[in-house]
């Protein structure tokens, strides 16, 4: 819920002064000749953000296994 209250403050505010943002060409957009609600926006974000985090959490999970894992590899990249 904190999440999606910061995003929606983030709505009201490139609302009111756009930045060119993803959130600013979002509220811009429109499909079919119309614009998108702040719902629509919000969800979009939400999925985006979390999109972002796991594929960062996962890609570092690995990069970790291959580090403890791989003879070698940590002298190779100092």
């Amino acid at each position: 819920s904190e999440l999606s209250a910061y995003i929606l403050a983030l709505i009201t505010a490139r609302r009111a002064q756009p930045t060119g943002d993803v959130i600013s060409r979002l509220i811009a957009a429109e499909i079919e000749g119309e614009r998108l609600d702040d719902q629509r926006i919000l969800s979009f974000i939400t999925v985006l953000f979390g999109a972002g985090f796991e594929t960062t959490a996962d890609g570092m999970s690995v990069m970790l296994h291959y580090l403890e894992t791989t003879p070698g590899l940590r002298v190779a990249l100092e």
